[in-house]
């Protein structure tokens, strides 16, 4: 696949800036399609092979679940993208970039030691992973 191309294909809103992109496979209803996960200052976008594309406002991130260090799911009202990596540290790159974005604010679920218990209690004030900051409305 010519990730370059594809890249090169995207058309950007003014004042859009693309940051960097990963190859990554989209699953959707049990298949996986591959294609190009992009994040800009605005958005998250996932464009494929047929240059179908899909993209979420990060300011509109609801919630980003992080089923294995390869996988990321984001989901916001209207819609959900379920991405796939070749490896953690393009998985973590875009995470931490949606991070950085101060509209950022989407509630963040990963399987951890509570998760791996079956413990699903509500973050308690003291606890680490309580932030306002990441919790939507």
């Amino acid at each position: 696949m010519d990730f370059a191309r594809l890249r090169r294909s995207l058309s950007l809103f003014e004042g859009e800036s693309l940051l960097e992109g990963w190859a990554a496979e989209r699953m959707m209803s049990g298949e996986g399609r591959l294609g190009l996960a992009i994040v800009t200052n605005w958005r998250l976008i996932f464009i494929d092979s047929e240059q179908r594309l899909s993209a979420i406002p990060i300011a509109k991130i609801d919630e980003v679940a992080i089923p294995s260090v390869r996988r990321l799911a984001i989901r916001a009202w209207y819609d959900r993208m379920d991405l796939v990596f070749d490896g953690p540290a393009a998985a973590g790159a875009v995470l931490n970039l949606l991070r950085q974005d101060p509209k950022y604010a989407a509630r963040e679920s990963k399987p951890g030691a509570a998760g791996a218990r079956g413990d699903h209690r509500e973050p308690t004030v003291g606890s680490p992973s309580h932030d306002p900051r990441l919790v939507t409305s």
